[in-house]
Parts: structure tokens; sequence; C-alpha cells
């Protein structure tokens, strides 16, 4: 089902964001011409119609500016809590990067993760660069968005996930810890890392050995190098 938003003051502060979700842009008249200009920036597509023919196609106040957004169905909580003892689910504490984001997706779907989730709010979503950069594996792995990620720490416990948080403080090698238990994967966001009720809810705190006095790795290959270690627990002989 596609999705629109009409009205340029709406369709203007969406292309302000650093990736947005549009598709492609309606504009009658070429009365718009900053958003006409910002679109082209980003390499979304701009068509130009009649007014005539966009108040037929649009309805409502669309004042010349309509834009084709992306429709994605993300999934419910419920949906990817599993009653099997190697249930993984990977939780994204205000994770911002698009590519960060896609890249995370990836490693998730290739050692099935049953679910991803993220906060609605100062965290991206899934976005056209998101779908990209995942390279098809926006398919093959359920996206949870909710509104509190402590919240939802209390509902997986309660369902018997074992909570393991990443940080280089007063944390244990990601090595030594035990694996084979319903997990919950908890990465923080690029800059700050996890944050403070997120990380006094983990049962476990995993640390990535770091040498060379590089500050930290990248958000999308920390998961990487987690979720691998949580695969090669579980599938060595």
């Amino acid at each position: 089902m596609q999705q629109y938003i009409y009205g340029k003051n709406i369709v203007f502060d969406k292309l302000k964001k650093k990736d947005s979700d549009i598709v492609e842009i309606f504009e009658s008249g070429k009365r718009h011409q900053n958003i006409i200009d910002i679109a082209k920036q980003q390499n979304i597509n701009v068509k130009i119609i009649d007014q005539a023919k966009m108040d037929k196609q649009f309805k409502g106040n669309h004042q010349g500016v309509v834009a084709h957004v992306l429709s994605y169905e993300y999934a419910q909580l419920s949906d990817i809590i599993i009653d099997k003892p190697d249930a993984t689910i990977l939780m994204l504490d205000q994770v911002e990067d698009p590519h960060n984001f896609g890249a995370i997706i990836r490693s998730a779907a290739a050692v099935g993760v049953d679910g991803i989730v993220i906060l609605d709010r100062r965290a991206v979503g899934v976005t056209p660069t998101v779908i990209k950069t995942a390279a098809g594996a926006i398919d093959n792995v359920k996206i949870v968005k909710v509104n509190n990620l402590k919240r939802a720490m209390e509902t997986l416990k309660d369902a018997g996930y074992w909570i393991v948080g990443s940080d280089l403080r007063d944390a244990v090698a990601y090595t030594d810890i035990n694996y084979n238990m319903k997990t919950v994967l908890i990465m923080g966001s690029e800059g700050k890392g996890m944050s403070r009720l997120v990380r006094e809810g983990c049962d476990y705190i995993a640390k990535i050995p770091i040498v060379n006095d590089v500050e930290s790795l990248n958000v999308s290959v920390a998961t990487g190098v987690l979720l691998y270690e949580i695969l090669r627990q579980r599938t060595q002989k």
C-alpha cells in the first residue's frame, strides 16, 4: 500500500532529516524551488505535474506538494518473543545512522536473529537508505518499534530472556559470557553508548577488547562481532 504526506511544510520538514523516508515528490508548477533543490541533493525524484491533475490524484489540502513515503510494516514485540532455548533478539538504543542500521540488519539476518527492537524516536527507522544498505536482508528479520526500551526489556525478562549489553566500562570479555540461553543483545548509540536506565537493566555487560588506543568500534562492526560469538557458541560441536 502506497503512503503519501501532504503540504509544503510537512514535506520540507521530512526532507531536512538526515535520511528521510521519502521515495518521490510530486510538485505543481515549480512553485516550491527550495523543496525541489533539497530533493535533488538527496537524489529523490521530483515529478512536476499540473495543478488540475494533482487535485484529481491527491485529495485534501496538498498545497501543491505531495511526497510518496516508504511504507514499512513494523512487527509487534509479541511477534518476536519465541519459546526456544536459542531465541535471540537484538535491541538498539538510539542508533541514528542509517548505514549503520542497514549493516546491522544484514548481520542480524545472517545469524538468524528473531527480531530487532528500536525506539520510535531519537533513532533511525526503516528508510530507503537503510533498506539499500541491508542489501535485501530487510525481508528476513522482523523489526519492532517501541516507546520505552526499559519496559520492553522487562517484558522480555518476564518471557525468560537474559539481557546482555555492550560497553567498555565495568564489563567482562564478550567471549566469557555463556550465550546458550534466550538472549537479548543491546547495542548503544554511536556517540553515547547505552543510556543509564538501559544499562542498569542488563544482566551482563560485555566488552570487546581493543588495542592501539582506538576508542571504540563502529556500532555495526561491534554488533557483528557479538552476534557471531553468540552463533559460534551455539553451533560449536
